[in-house]
């Protein structure tokens, strides 16, 4: 496998001497730059390519690959919302997200927003234990804002209410 590797590189220095050559596997810089596909939440390569991984979500809004079986202890598995049901990310565990339902998504959009709105067509007001969760939450969320946008009599006043933690 080395041997074909090394012949590849050689073919593509010497056919494209002008061009940098990107990968998304872990490289020194020698021959090829190493672009992650996935910003980790720490200082560290990502340990798995993108088909043997799945995207794991801190409380903190860091993101990381890991294989399935190493989080499904500790995080949730999340499904999309557009009806389809299928897996879509694990989110990590925490009685913050316990107020989610039919009627609310929490929307992590990358790189490091949140968004917690209502479902298409809610029309939820927020309660006072509801708000308090969104500011712990973003008290936790570090990595980036935490945005509450749809809710039924959400004001800019409610919103910088919502904020203050």
């Amino acid at each position: 496998m080395m041997i074909r590797e090394d012949s590849f590189t050689r073919l593509l220095q010497v056919t494209y001497p002008d061009y940098v050559r990107l990968s998304i596997h872990e490289s020194m810089g020698a021959v090829k730059l190493f672009v992650p596909l996935i910003i980790q939440g720490s200082s560290e390569f990502p340990r798995r390519t993108p088909w043997h991984s799945t995207i794991a979500l801190s409380l903190s809004g860091t993101y990381s690959t890991a294989h399935a079986m190493e989080v499904r202890n500790t995080h949730n598995l999340i499904l999309r919302d557009d009806g389809s049901l299928h897996p879509f990310y694990f989110r990590e565990k925490s009685e913050l997200w316990d107020w989610e339902d039919d009627t609310v998504v929490f929307e992590p959009q990358y790189p490091n927003r949140l968004v917690v709105r209502p479902k298409e067509g809610g029309k939820i007001v927020l309660s006072e234990e509801q708000i308090e969760k969104i500011r712990k939450l973003r008290a936790i969320h570090t990595a980036g804002p935490v945005e509450v946008v749809g809710f039924a009599g959400t004001t800019a006043a409610t919103v910088a209410e919502v904020a203050k933690y």
